[in-house]
């Protein structure tokens, strides 16, 4: 799974190269484009409101902040 703008790009390279190796080696590998899908990176869609109004997780820095004082 990808999702870059940008055509020529070190992130499809990489995935380019991923692929490749594993069918070198007999896997199946799908990959998903999600920029060709449509896939909206910034979640602007009012279909994901709810998103936004969700209780964030508590992030591995506010925690280490708080077992520090």
């Amino acid at each position: 799974m990808m999702a870059h703008p940008a055509a020529p790009s070190l992130t499809r390279s990489v995935a380019s190269a991923i692929v490749d190796a594993c069918a070198a080696l007999g896997h199946t590998v799908d990959l998903v484009d999600l920029v060709a899908e449509g896939f909206d990176r910034y979640c602007q869609s009012n279909a994901n409101s709810s998103l936004h109004d969700a209780p964030r997780p508590r992030l591995a820095s506010d925690q280490l902040a708080s077992a520090c004082h």
